[in-house]
């Protein structure tokens, strides 16, 4: 479209010009050529390539660190579990005491609390995984913005 049609039409003054080129043309030589023939500096022209270019690398940088943050966050809870565990296990020494003076083994003692946290992780896990995709079905982005697709009301 004619520059002039587009201000005709749309009635607005023009800011700024895009410009698509083959991707078999040469950008520097393109871009020389405008410099020196409008009196146009380098800030005045730009690439949206590279801008595309420096968004990705942004975008990748931020997931990057979403990641870091899930193993810190995990770390911490393993942590947290673990400090937890280790306090109910003195606490529990008073329980198990009678059972030992009963004559149960000592791997049978030791094999008890494991039976007990394992039963424990896979009742969490059960109750967590199907909460965790609930959850993310209904906050998910694209049931924000298409509320009528399916999502969550």
């Amino acid at each position: 479209m004619p520059i002039q049609t587009l201000l005709e039409d749309f009635s607005g003054e023009l800011a700024s010009l895009g410009l698509v080129l083959d991707n078999t043309a040469d950008t520097a030589a393109f871009r020389q050529a405008l410099t020196e023939r409008y009196d146009l500096s380098d800030e005045a022209l730009i690439n949206q390539q590279e801008v595309k270019e420096l968004a990705t690398q942004i975008f990748e940088r931020t997931f990057a660190i979403t990641r870091a943050l899930n193993v810190l966050t995990l770390g911490v809870a393993a942590l947290a579990l673990l400090a937890t565990l280790l306090a109910q296990a003195r606490e529990r020494q008073r329980q198990v005491a009678p059972l030992w003076a009963m004559g149960v083994s000592r791997r049978k003692l030791a094999l008890l609390p494991l039976y007990q946290l394992g039963g424990l992780a896979l009742l969490t896990a059960v109750a967590a995984i199907p909460l965790g995709i609930a959850i993310t079905w209904c906050w998910s982005p694209l049931s924000m913005w298409q509320p009528l697709a399916g999502g969550c009301p």
